[in-house]
């Protein structure tokens, strides 16, 4: 695994971490970021250290096993992305990780484009870090078996999606969905303020995740490369599509519908009747709601029909939107956050060893 910039949410993996730089150099035959230029053949062999595992040909092997051991024999699927499986896995010390391996089985079937998609999401994703994003703490590479893996953290609480339209999930009450639309748009912010700036291809419902005191989490996890001649890779969409998708989500989760039904279409369409005020405003609000003041649904509905306006020049930058947003609910980036790590007591485990 490459080297990265080491911040807390990496501490309680740093066992594993350090297999993880042995898994996408040594089994490579490479050491791009010089972690063994001082290292002599006539020394130990790396087999040796500390939580490496090696077969008879001295490969190092121990993060794959130790992640398949996590994901009980890589059984415990929990679900799937366009051109991957997602595994959830326990590790030793008791903290949660989630597993994204691509669905090719072989080197063959693994394009040039699709291993510099993986590198170049790898090496993007390592270097950001917000408690609103669901963070990379890992990745694994390798040839025989073939193997392209992410590891991010485990957000427990499920997709947005599902607590807005699975009857079966937690019902979300006004201010708890004013606080996660803060936490994804500060997240978003942050990312855009990245040098180059970092756009997320797909912000929707599903790839929004909640921690058990319904922050957002947001994610990026797909292994999928849809882009098209002469986009990059993460950055495809530029601040203009962002801010749209945003608009989207917002009116989403105010409203309760989905992004698309047979009987109205699309949800922009159908709301199109309140934000210009050929309805009252207050008919587009989910109506399983309760005590929801009119004046934030009214500045609410502004600042949608800004950002979705047809004239991608006219609508507000994203951190124009976070500033509006921020007046409007009263949320500040430390509200908005996950009240209590769900790692906060593997990190201490780590850190008292």
């Amino acid at each position: 695994m490459g080297s990265r910039r080491r911040f807390p949410v990496l501490l309680f993996l740093f066992p594993l971490l350090m297999t993880f730089e042995l898994c996408a150099s040594l089994n490579q035959g490479a050491d791009p970021h010089g972690s063994l230029f001082d290292w002599d053949e006539g020394d130990a062999s790396p087999c040796s250290w500390f939580r490496v595992e090696c077969p008879d040909d001295g490969r190092v092997m121990t993060l794959l096993s130790q992640l398949e051991k996590a994901c009980e024999g890589f059984c415990n699927i929990i679900g799937s992305l366009p051109g991957c499986t997602l595994y959830k896995g326990t590790l030793p010390c008791g903290a949660e990780i989630a597993v994204v391996s691509t669905s090719v089985a072989y080197a063959g079937g693994w394009s040039p484009t699709a291993e510099a998609h993986f590198k170049n999401k790898v090496e993007i994703l390592s270097m950001v870090n917000h408690k609103n994003l669901m963070n990379l703490v890992g990745y694994c590479e390798d040839e025989e078996p073939f193997t392209r893996i992410m590891v991010f953290e485990y957000v427990s609480n499920g997709s947005l999606f599902e607590h807005l339209h699975v009857k079966e999930a937690e019902h979300l009450n006004w201010q708890a969905r004013l606080r996660i639309a803060m936490g994804v748009i500060y997240c978003l912010d942050y990312l855009h303020l990245q040098s180059p700036p970092v756009n997320l291809r797909d912000i929707n419902s599903s790839s929004i995740y909640l921690t058990e005191d319904n922050a957002a989490k947001v994610s990026d996890m797909s292994f999928c490369n849809d882009k098209k001649e002469g986009e990059d890779e993460l950055d495809a969409s530029d601040e203009c599509s962002t801010v749209y998708k945003f608009a989207l989500l917002l009116l989403e989760t105010i409203s309760g519908r989905r992004p698309y039904s047979e009987d109205d279409g699309l949800l922009a369409l159908w709301a199109h009747r309140y934000l210009t005020g050929v309805h009252p405003v207050m008919g587009m609000v989910d109506p399983t709601l309760n005590s929801v003041p009119e004046e934030q649904v009214r500045a609410l509905s502004e600042l949608i029909r800004s950002c979705i306006c047809e004239d991608p020049k006219l609508r507000p930058t994203i951190a124009e939107v976070a500033k509006r947003m921020q007046d409007i609910t009263g949320i500040t980036q430390d509200q908005a956050v996950p009240r209590n790590s769900d790692l906060w007591w593997a990190e201490l485990e780590i850190i008292t060893e």
